[in-house]
Order: C-alpha cells, then structure tokens, then sequence
C-alpha cells in the first residue's frame, strides 16, 4: 500500500472543519476531522473527479438557482469541456 505524507498548516485543517460546521449546522460532528480524514476524502473525490473526466464528463460547480457553473479542474487535469453552448 502505498503511503502519503502532507505537511498541513494547523489552520487550514481549522478551516476546513469550521466550514463543515457552517455548511452542515446541526447535522456536524462534534469531533473535528483530522487531516487523515481529509486526506482520505480528498483522495475519494479526486478519485471520482478523474473517473468522471475519463467518462467525458464536465465536473462543475454550480449556484442554488442553476445559473453560473464553473467547471472543476486541477493543473494536472485541466478543463476539456465547453460549458458555453
């Protein structure tokens, strides 16, 4: 298996936890999550992301009312598709 090792600034991972709570009010977990928890999770998506990509699929970000995407990239994965039709 292989191993990852991050050197993650405290308050980015107090960040991340403190936009959780926001983002899921009561639903949240009392117990922050560390950074294997997210590095775990970001692994997961990024995982999809590539997956989704490889289908030929746009992964974007989108506002409650639907009108402004943005479409998700990385420098390693860069965006391929068109959204302006």
């Amino acid at each position: 298996m292989a191993e990852l090792r991050l050197n993650v600034p405290s308050a980015v991972v107090e960040g991340i936890n403190n936009n959780l709570k926001e983002v899921l009010g009561a639903e949240a977990s009392d117990k922050p999550l560390s950074v294997n928890d997210i590095g775990r999770e970001a692994l997961a998506v990024y995982k999809w992301f590539v997956e989704q990509t490889k289908a030929g699929k746009a992964v974007v970000a989108v506002d409650p009312d639907l009108t402004h995407f943005v479409q998700i990239s990385t420098p390693h994965l860069p965006a391929k598709i068109s959204l302006n039709r």
